[in-house]
């Protein structure tokens, strides 16, 4: 089964597609990152910024439509 998983962190997000075996082992298919350095936002504002807000939502949206159009069953994300 072909499927995603997002790594949300506070400096990128990580996007892996793999096709996974029943023995769980996998076969990676794709790999994309987004460099956003929301800690870096937190560590002059205080916060997350509305501006860094949109970028990280856009980037989930980005990333969650490549791994559709590589034909991702499931979009894990932690």
């Amino acid at each position: 089964m072909r499927i995603a998983a997002l790594d949300l962190g506070s400096n990128s997000f990580h996007l892996l597609v793999a096709d996974v075996r029943p023995d769980r082992t996998f076969t990676r298919v794709a790999r994309e990152k987004d460099m956003l350095r929301l800690g870096d936002e937190v560590a002059r504002h205080g916060r997350i910024t509305e501006a860094a807000a949109d970028r990280a939502v856009e980037s989930v949206r980005h990333l969650c439509a490549l791994a559709e159009a590589l034909g991702a069953r499931e979009v894990l994300a932690k």
